[in-house]
């Protein structure tokens, strides 16, 4: 019905500094039905996230029902749902790493509200940073030991930005270098581990090649000289075949 519209038109809009205190909240008591909306297809995740800020006002001493969104707010939270739609989407993105990409939404929004080149800038220290940690949950599925240790780094430096984000972006700049730092690191690493499995794997090759031909050496003189005696027969087929 028109009443509800009508509440929301004539309620009071949040002020930036409710707003910032209410999307803190957020922030650091992740909620669950957030949280839900993330795992579901089809759910509009700027819708979830402005019942969730008018909810929680009301937690911070509005009167339930009274409170309503500025409209340049509304505006920045529709442009962080739609990155993050999209994100989700199109990357593979599955379990605990769908979950630790939606832990950002939040902050998301905070950096939307201070700074709105975010959106426009692929380089804004921000979008970096989320653009990289989607790259390292892309498709890891926590298989290997190095995925584990790329999804411990991604899990790191999440709870950090959670956790240290009030209202300074500096914060941005400081992990996206932290992480681009790790993850060259890690791929350095990662590159040794496949080139020292390659070279392994060509050893036992060339190992098998070499038994394989001292097999048959030893079998042809064995065939030529039926005389041989069992001794020196046994000495060549066992402990000399080595060699």
């Amino acid at each position: 019905g028109p009443e509800p519209e009508a509440a929301a038109q004539t309620g009071r809009a949040l002020n930036p500094r409710e707003m910032m205190n209410v999307l803190s909240l957020l922030q650091s008591t992740p909620s669950a039905t957030l949280s839900a909306a993330i795992g579901e297809h089809g759910e509009s995740l700027a819708q979830r996230l402005k019942s969730e800020v008018l909810h929680s006002a009301g937690q911070l001493g509005m009167a339930p029902g009274s409170a309503r969104l500025e409209a340049a707010d509304e505006d920045a939270i529709d442009l962080v749902g739609m990155l993050f739609d999209v994100m989700l989407d199109e990357r593979d993105l599955a379990g605990r790493s769908r979950e630790l990409i939606g832990r950002l939404i939040v902050p998301f929004v905070k950096v939307a509200l201070l700074d709105r080149r975010m959106f426009v800038q692929k380089t804004h220290p921000a979008r970096r940073l989320l653009n990289s940690l989607a790259e390292a949950c892309e498709g890891n599925t926590g298989q290997t030991p190095a995925e584990r240790v790329l999804m411990a780094k991604v899990e790191e430096i999440t709870e950090r930005l959670v956790a240290e984000f009030n209202e300074n972006l500096a914060i941005f700049l400081t992990l996206e270098e932290e992480f681009r730092d790790f993850l060259a690191q890690h791929r350095r690493k990662v590159e040794i581990a496949e080139r020292r499995a390659a070279e392994t794997q060509r050893g036992q090759e060339r190992l098998e090649q070499a038994r394989r031909r001292a097999a048959a050496e030893v079998a042809r003189h064995l065939d030529n000289d039926p005389q041989l005696p069992k001794a020196i027969a046994d000495f060549l087929s066992s402990p000399w075949q080595h060699h």
